[in-house]
């Protein structure tokens, strides 16, 4: 056995639980594995192996998780706070089990850096905090925050210049980033040439796209403002496709938004068009891109999207909001020659219902699960592995 590996949960090592960036992380887990490290997952709170093995069908042998406050749900503390126990966590641990590798997501919290002498240190950012506070980034919100939310993101915003890398890196750290929007912020932040590693497309069910596909159209995303999912409501409302259904599929991720968007929903009196799917397990998931015909990303700003390429995967066409921050149409779809894009709600309308009215023609042309094929956890495990051995 080469020795250990320590992997930091997404968002500077909350929660290893939900999201992209869990899926990720743990198929660092599982490539570390096959090259003979023992890896461990590192977080304040987790979930077990075997509920991250049914959420993300990355089946783990060796790995261990290391919480601080063991198995379950994200604290419910503030953010700065958070960062700040994982910071004494992880040098403790550090100090214990003396990992040979260590892999940050996202960021990196200011540590002694004298526990990372002997070892070799990573950062993964699917988009780092870091490029947030220096040049002030927010979310093209759907909705508002309150006035709460608001004081608050302002606060940590302060409060995070203290607790994590901004100005300057750990020295000789290997950066890598998800995307190319993501690789062009760490440039900027920390001068560095970051290599990009796009995240794998994770398949272990037998599910195979349907020969007859339904007019349905999937949104796979966690339940937040960001994700801007009323925009695609708003479109659906319009469509004249009679027959046409929506699927919105993710984590709730905010009541007060998912409240919101149920509202919408009713204003449209699209009930019986529009169905919620929260939590669904990988084999669900599956089956249904299996029989829809439409991706969506509707979010403005999204650095890459893999549930843009599960989707494509089980071709399904993809439709993404085109714009200068939204990765699914720079990196996934190479801006436009695999999938379709929009930049207004009427635009997106009638989008989807063109790509419905003429699916066998568009993905025939566009060849979506060719694509998919690129984003493989092959390609991912080689490239990360390479960085290694």
């Amino acid at each position: 056995m080469k020795g250990r590996a320590f992997i930091i949960a997404p968002n500077i090592g909350l929660h290893m639980g939900q999201g992209g960036g869990a899926k990720t992380a743990l198929a660092m887990a599982k490539t570390l594995e096959e090259i003979g490290f023992e890896p461990y997952l590192v977080a304040l709170r987790g979930y077990n192996l075997s509920r991250l093995s049914l959420i993300h069908g990355v089946k783990l042998e060796k790995s261990k998780p290391l919480y601080f406050f063991g198995e379950g749900e994200p604290l419910r503390l503030p953010f700065p706070t958070q960062i700040s126990l994982l910071k004494l966590f992880l040098e403790r641990e550090l100090m214990r089990r003396r990992p040979q590798v260590v892999v940050f997501n996202d960021d990196i919290p200011i540590i002694d850096e004298r526990l990372l002498r002997a070892t070799n240190v990573l950062l993964y950012s699917h988009f780092p905090y870091a490029a947030r506070v220096k040049f002030n980034i927010t979310d093209a919100y759907e909705i508002p925050p309150s006035r709460d939310e608001a004081y608050f993101d302002i606060l940590y915003r302060k409060l995070l210049k203290r607790l994590i890398y901004v100005d300057h890196m750990i020295h000789d750290v290997v950066l890598i980033s998800n995307s190319t929007i993501t690789n062009t912020f760490m440039k900027l932040l920390w001068h560095g040439d970051p290599i990009i590693i796009y995240p794998p497309l994770i398949v272990n069910y037998d599910a195979k796209a349907s020969q007859n596909k339904e007019n349905l159209v999937v949104v796979l995303a966690t339940i937040q403002p960001n994700k801007r999912i009323g925009d695609a409501i708003k479109a659906f409302s319009r469509l004249r496709c009679s027959k046409a259904r929506l699927a919105i599929v993710g984590h709730k991720g905010s009541e007060r938004y998912a409240r919101y968007l149920s509202d919408l929903i009713k204003q449209f009196k699209i009930e019986n068009k529009v169905t919620f799917m929260t939590d669904v397990c990988e084999h669900e998931k599956w089956n249904l891109l299996a029989k829809s015909k439409v991706i969506l990303s509707v979010a403005h700003f999204e650095p890459f999207g893999i549930n843009i390429v599960e989707g494509m995967h089980m071709n399904n066409i993809p439709i993404v909001y085109r714009g200068p921050f939204s990765g699914p149409w720079i990196d996934i779809t190479n801006s436009g020659k695999y999938g379709l894009s929009f930049k207004c709600i009427e635009e997106l309308t009638e989008l989807i219902d063109s790509t419905l009215q003429d699916y066998s023609y568009i993905v025939q042309k566009l060849s979506p699960a060719t694509r998919a094929r690129e984003f493989s956890y092959q390609r991912f495990e080689g490239q990360f592995a390479n960085l290694l051995l």
